[in-house]
């Protein structure tokens, strides 16, 4: 029997002059890495044996690239497979909260919708009793002992009102009761000052605050409802946020009307001290159109903003420093690679809304995605009065992987995607397993970003010894 090419091979033309090497190979199951010359990059493709000397074929054998047989990568699938669960076996549960669907900002690109954001329901504290009583009988038990987390979403979760305020802090109160280890809040930084004293009594450990850009950028985007500017109560908020301690995730959301100005964003972060501090994280994300279904008409592809990045990256050297691309599949497991000189393993599934979250808002419903919540026919149970799970829903969610998604089965770049985000499966297709394929997206980010970190890949001509050792 002759030796077969793998199902995940992946080879990406570079444009580069005065190289032999003309290509990167990349295989994600094995986690191997290499650039190429244009006679490998040509047989790989093309699956043709016979192209391939004796020793290349050794070589593309010892990293992954063929197997002896099939049976051999159908083995090393469930091999890995097993190590993804085990991994994903060793996190906490994570639950999150939503006091209210209520929010003091109107930004333009919000999935959320404006009736959400006006209303002023809140949760009560019955209601909050409820919730942590749900949390301990949708526990799995295993992960319950290993660090429970907990968030707090919206809406905006940190409005500065009395009542919001009051909920918010019985919400704390009741998670360091219940031994709640990491506590993370998603909050537009708004008002966040009036809670700091609150947030360092109850030990919540990391924030999340969204800058868009320069001042006049980002108050034309991330205005309050009588349309005033938010830029320099945020910037504050960010710097006091790390000067009290807390980890703290700076996002940028990406469209048309922002992403040529994202270096001049890096430039003032770092003039505040923000970029290069210990505690912050600055992460670009691609603004989605998830809850508008088309009536928003700046978004970018996920190409369209990589593309601006690298732009940036090159205006400001820094900014390639700073900036963390974990929103790009494939980038998340490229950068991850160059970093720590080890493979990323590869995702099975999309991201932890398919493994072992669970979302509860203020109408007493449970969901397993902060960007589906509020849309009740999405919804995988309830609360109130009492637990009730819709099995059937919520099974479609935690066993959705490229195993059962038709489409991925036979595609190379499954393992880099997952699946693809499953809320926008069901946007799309109102199908969880008929996902809107990035395999033309995927192609034209690992273009630019092979080309981007050329160097880095030259300085380590077999960068990886892959999964298990290859």
């Amino acid at each position: 029997m002759s030796p077969v090419f793998s199902s995940y091979n992946i080879v990406t033309a570079i444009d580069r002059k005065n190289t032999e090497w003309t290509a990167v190979l990349w295989n994600p199951l094995s986690g191997a890495m290499d650039l190429v010359d244009a006679s490998i990059a040509e047989a790989v493709q093309r699956r043709e044996l016979r192209a391939l000397s004796s020793s290349q074929v050794e070589l593309l054998v010892n990293r992954g690239y063929i197997y002896a047989r099939k049976e051999e990568e159908t083995a090393r699938l469930s091999q890995l497979f097993k190590a993804y669960n085990m991994a994903y076996a060793e996190k906490a549960m994570a639950f999150v909260l939503i006091p209210t669907y209520r929010c003091n900002l109107a930004c333009p690109y919000c999935f959320q919708s404006a009736d959400q954001h006006a209303e002023s329901d809140i949760m009560s504290e019955e209601l909050v009793d409820l919730a942590f009583d749900a949390m301990a009988v949708l526990a799995n038990e295993k992960l319950w002992g290993k660090g429970k987390t907990l968030g707090l979403f919206g809406g905006e979760p940190l409005i500065a009102e009395r009542r919001q305020m009051g909920i918010v802090e019985y919400i704390l109160r009741q998670a360091k009761h219940e031994g709640f280890r990491h506590i993370k809040i998603i909050t537009n930084g708004f008002d966040i000052a009036a809670y700091f004293d609150m947030l360092s009594e109850f030990e919540v450990d990391t924030l999340q605050l969204t800058l868009d850009g320069p001042r006049p950028i980002h108050d034309a985007r991330r205005r309050t409802r009588d349309g005033a500017g938010s830029f320099d109560r945020v910037l504050s908020a960010v710097k006091e946020a790390l000067e009290r301690g807390f980890t703290t995730h700076v996002r940028v959301n990406l469209d048309r009307r922002n992403i040529s100005a994202l270096p001049e964003l890096v430039r003032i972060l770092l003039n505040e001290g923000i970029g290069q501090h210990k505690g912050s994280i600055i992460a670009p994300a691609i603004v989605g159109d998830f809850g508008k279904l088309g009536t928003y008409g700046d978004v970018l592809s996920w190409s369209e903003a990589l593309e601006g990045v690298f732009n940036a990256f090159g205006q400001l050297e820094m900014a390639s420093k700073v900036l963390r691309l974990d929103a790009w599949p494939a980038l998340k497991h490229i950068q991850y690679a160059l970093r720590e000189r080890r493979p990323y393993l590869p995702s099975f599934k999309h991201c932890d809304s398919e493994h072992h979250t669970y979302v509860l808002d203020n109408k007493g419903d449970i969901y397993t995605c902060p960007d589906i919540s509020g849309r009740k026919e999405y919804a995988v149970g309830q609360f109130s009065p009492e637990v009730i799970r819709f099995e059937a829903k919520l099974a479609e969610w935690r066993t959705r992987s490229i195993f059962n998604i038709p489409k991925c089965s036979q595609c190379s770049y499954a393992l880099i995607c997952g699946g693809g985000c499953g809320l926008e499966a069901l946007n799309r297709h109102g199908d969880l397993l008929q996902p809107l394929c990035p395999r033309e997206e995927i192609e034209k980010m690992l273009q630019l970003a092979f080309s981007y970190y050329y160097e880095q890949l030259l300085g380590n001509p077999s960068l990886l010894a892959g999964n298990g050792g290859l």
